[in-house]
C-alpha cells in the first residue's frame, strides 16, 4: 500500500467522519438542545448560525471525499478509462460502486436543496413571523433525517466496496 493511498483514504476517511458527524450532531444534540431555549428565537439563530457555519465544513468535506474519493479509485488498481467502459460496470464492484454514487448523487442533491432552498427558506419565514416556517421547518427536518439515511447507505456501500458482503 502505498503512502499516497493511505493518505488518501486517511483524508476521505476524516472528511467523511467530520461530514457525517456533524449532521449526525446536529440532528442528535443540537436541535433537542434548541428547542427548550427561552426567547425561541434564540435557538433559530444558533440553529441558523451553526448550520451556516457547518455547511462550509460540509461543502469542504464533500470536495475532499470527492477528490480523494477518485485518488482511491485509482490507487486500488482500477485506471480512469474503465470507468467509462460497460464490462467494469458490469462487475461486482463497479455494480457496488454504482450504488454508492447514485446514493452520493442522491445526497448531493438534497443538500444542495436543503443548504441553499429549503434552509433559507426556514429561516427566511421564520425572521418575517410566517406561520408557513413550521411547515418549511418540519420538511427541513425530514429531508436531513433522509440524508442521513442515505449517508449511512453510503458507507455500507463502502465497506462491501472494499471487504465484499459477507459469505454465508
Amino acid at each position: 500500500m502505498s503512502i499516497l493511498y493511505t493518505a488518501s483514504v486517511v483524508l476521505h476517511l476524516t472528511a467523511v467522519l467530520i461530514w457525517i458527524g456533524g449532521t449526525l450532531f446536529i440532528a442528535l444534540v443540537l436541535f433537542p438542545v434548541v428547542r427548550r431555549l427561552q426567547p425561541p428565537d434564540l435557538g433559530s439563530r444558533i440553529v441558523r448560525e451553526v448550520g451556516l457555519r457547518f455547511r462550509l465544513v460540509g461543502w469542504a468535506c464533500i470536495g475532499v471525499i470527492l477528490v480523494t474519493g477518485l485518488v482511491n479509485l485509482l490507487a486500488h488498481g482500477i485506471p480512469f478509462g474503465h470507468l467509462f467502459t460497460w464490462a467494469f460496470w458490469t462487475t461486482t464492484f463497479g455494480r457496488t460502486l454504482a450504488v454508492k454514487l447514485s446514493l452520493v448523487v442522491a445526497v448531493l442533491l438534497l443538500s444542495i436543496f436543503h443548504d441553499f432552498v429549503l434552509g433559507p427558506r426556514a429561516a427566511r419565514l421564520a425572521r418575517e413571523g410566517n406561520p408557513a416556517a413550521r411547515g418549511v421547518r418540519r420538511a427541513v427536518n425530514i429531508l436531513a433525517r433522509v440524508n442521513v439515511i442515505l449517508m449511512v447507505a453510503i458507507v455500507a456501500a463502502a465497506v462491501v466496496l472494499v471487504r465484499g458482503l459477507p459469505r454465508a
